[in-house]
Formats: C-alpha cells, sequence, structure tokens
C-alpha cells in the first residue's frame, strides 16, 4: 500500500494537487488512503485519480487487490477444512450415533450406548476397550469418566483425548454394614473434607487432572 500511495502521488501530485498535496508526508497518505479504500472495496470517492497514468495505477491495484483478498480467503477456508478433515476427535454422543463405541460389559454405559443409538462393543475389562481403540476397531471407549483419567494417568504415551461432555453423572461412596461404627466418623470426616474443598483436590492430584 505504501509503493501504491507513492506511485498514485507521483502520478496525481501536478495535475490534481488539492486531492494530493505536494508534501510527500501529506502527499503518499493520501495515497496510502486511497489505496486502503480502493483495496477494502468501500470507495467514499473523496479522492480519486484524474490522470491516465493515476487511473491504471488504481484499476491495477484493483486487480491485484481482488485477487489477493480472494486468494487469502480461500487459502483460510482450505486450511480450515483441512484441519476440520484431519481431526478425529469426538466431543459428544451424538457424533457416535450409528458407529462402534468399546465399553465395559452390563456396565451402565453399555445401556447409555443402547440408548444413544451407538453400537457398543461390550469387552472384559477397560485395557481391552483401549486396546480396541488404538487398534481403530471402534471409534471411541465410552465408560466411567474417573477410571479413564485413572487409565490416561498410567499410559501417558498413549495419545487419546477425553471429552468434556458428561452424561448420567454418578457419585461415589463407601460401603459399610449396618452394625459399623466408623459410618458416623466416616460421614463427619467426608462433610469436613467437602466444607475444605479438599475432595476436589484429592481427585486432580490423584487422577492428575491438570496434566
Amino acid at each position: 500500500m505504501a509503493i501504491v500511495g507513492t506511485f498514485l502521488w507521483l502520478a496525481e501530485r501536478k495535475a490534481s494537487p488539492d486531492q494530493f498535496p505536494e508534501d510527500p508526508l501529506h502527499g503518499i497518505g493520501t495515497g496510502m488512503w486511497l489505496a486502503i479504500v480502493t483495496m477494502s472495496t468501500v470507495g467514499y470517492g473523496d479522492r480519486a485519480p484524474v490522470t491516465l497514468m493515476g487511473r491504471i495505477i488504481a484499476g491495477s491495484w484493483m486487480v491485484i487487490s481482488i485477487i489477493f483478498a480472494t486468494s487469502m480467503v480461500a487459502g483460510i477456508a482450505s486450511t480450515l477444512t483441512l484441519s476440520s478433515l484431519g481431526s478425529s476427535t469426538i466431543s459428544n454422543i451424538e457424533e457416535l450415533s450409528g458407529k462402534k463405541a468399546a465399553t465395559i460389559e452390563a456396565s451402565p454405559s453399555a445401556f447409555f450406548l443402547k440408548e444413544s443409538k451407538v453400537k457398543g462393543v461390550e469387552v472384559h475389562t477397560l485395557p481391552e476397550a483401549m486396546e480396541k481403540l488404538k487398534n481403530k476397531s471402534v471409534e471411541a471407549v465410552v465408560y466411567d469418566r474417573p477410571q479413564l483419567l485413572y487409565y490416561l494417568t498410567n499410559h501417558k504415551e498413549e495419545d487419546f483425548y477425553i471429552a468434556q461432555a458428561e452424561y448420567a453423572k454418578q457419585g461415589y461412596g463407601f460401603a459399610f454394614s449396618m452394625e459399623s461404627k466408623l459410618v458416623p466418623e466416616v460421614n463427619r470426616a467426608l462433610l469436613e473434607l467437602a466444607e475444605e474443598q479438599e475432595v476436589n483436590n484429592i481427585v486432580e492430584n490423584y487422577l492428575d487432572k491438570d496434566e
């Protein structure tokens, strides 16, 4: 734009001094303004070349600007398209509809997949499910988030991603016999941990959620 502005000023400064002052700073600045308005197709009309050379420069700049703008937009669109095609990340259960997903047999996840119209491939253990994902025989592994996080914590070399979407969230607790005297003490300790927000810290440290 600086080059085009300079050429416009050189071509127009004598024939149109009211638009393009003789002072190089103001004259080239005006030429750059005309180049910007032309490139952006705004066309205010406050400045316009009057000489043949000025019009040739402006016309050439219009053609160059159109080619440059369309090429840039096409390049951005191509990059975004290739990025989306190259990504195999699944972010929600809807994207698994009609596809295969591994899970643990007879688990709540298995019933959840059936309800979501996902072809569930049931296995006995989580490592078996992850092995199927590595072999690309399934599109995803659907199971309890804590177990998946714990698995990835111990298998950091495996390049897997856990989606942020959560479904049918469940809580966990401690089971005691009806006659156990530990129930009040454990309940009290859990409440204290919850009030001090230590439960979240324990879970995050245990599962390395930040890594």
